[in-house]
């Protein structure tokens, strides 16, 4: 993915202060920061299909490139506002999956 930008923001996902710790905060930052902590790689970990809708989706986890920790929503929160951060990536995870269209 590299350094995708928010489309309405301009601004990146980004792991505050480049940490490479688990639980290190991931903000919306100005993109193009030293050290590449705004660059993502999507996974593809497996496709599911909506048993309603029988539509399929691919289902992904983001990895940070400079630490290949993952984006991970804080305790799977399911809040607006809920915090982020990176964490080792976990099989199974839910709080580490999502789609992108």
């Amino acid at each position: 993915m590299g350094a995708d930008s928010h489309v309405a923001t301009g601004k990146c996902l980004n792991v505050q202060g480049g940490s490479r710790a688990d639980t290190a905060p991931v903000i919306q930052w100005t993109c193009g920061g030293a050290g590449g902590n705004d660059e993502w790689k999507g996974e593809y970990l497996f496709t599911r299909t909506n048993t309603k809708t029988h539509v399929a989706f691919d289902v992904y986890r983001l990895k940070a490139r400079h630490s290949l920790k993952c984006l991970d929503v804080v305790g799977a929160d399911s809040a607006d506002g809920a915090r982020l951060q990176q964490y080792t990536c976990l099989a199974g995870a839910a709080n580490q999956q999502g789609t992108w269209f």
